[in-house]
């Protein structure tokens, strides 16, 4: 009875060291992740954006094995990648990036969480860089929602999505619409930020 009681007390904490082990592993395999995504938010900052689309692809692989592929560090990927595609002029590769991106955010978050304004801006500008206009729109339209609805109608917000709006308008020549938008947009920002303020002029 004695060596049962050993084998299982032994077992047992077998066991919990492997929980600790578990526990630790995890830690370090987050810490990596969220180093390298440091890593490569400077290297965008510094707009070396070559270094820091390498260091997301070779991310990627990473991630994919220690967690799973929709996650949302995989999805921050994603839409640092966006970013980078559209910064250099690679639409169509942003526009692909910001989409599985999104997805993966609204699987998580639902479909009307803040947490998507970052992705569905920036496919919206994706699509109008493109020239498609009618899905930039519906982008912005959709963001123009989630912005009153979590920061309010006269919010800062808000104005940036009438500003965005505008500039389809104008590209989509919808002068009366894009003028009335951007209007509204600056009367926003000027009471927000006063006059004189560097996005007003």
């Amino acid at each position: 009875k004695n060596c049962i009681q050993l084998s299982r007390e032994f077992f047992r904490f077998l066991w919990f060291l492997r929980i600790v082990f578990d526990a630790f592993a995890w830690d370090r395999r987050m810490k990596h992740i969220r180093k390298t995504l440091a890593d490569s938010y400077q290297a965008i900052t510094n707009c070396n954006y070559a270094k820091a689309e390498e260091i997301l692809l070779n991310l990627m692989p990473f991630i994919e094995k220690v967690m799973f592929y929709n996650s949302s560090n995989m999805a921050a990927c994603l839409h640092n990648l966006g970013g980078i595609c559209l910064e250099t002029g690679r639409n169509d590769k942003a526009v692909d990036y910001f989409q599985q991106a999104l997805k993966m955010y609204e699987r998580k978050y639902g479909l009307d969480h803040v947490n998507l304004v970052g992705s569905l801006n920036n496919l919206g500008l994706a699509y109008n860089h493109q020239g498609k206009y009618d899905l930039a729109e519906q982008c912005f339209k959709r963001l123009l929602v989630m912005s009153i609805a979590n920061y309010g109608p006269n919010s800062v917000e808000a104005a940036g999505c009438f500003l965005n709006m505008s500039q389809v308008y104008i590209l989509s020549n919808r002068e009366e619409e894009a003028i009335e938008l951007l209007n509204h947009s600056m009367t926003i920002y000027t009471s927000e930020y006063g006059p004189n303020h560097i996005d007003i002029a």
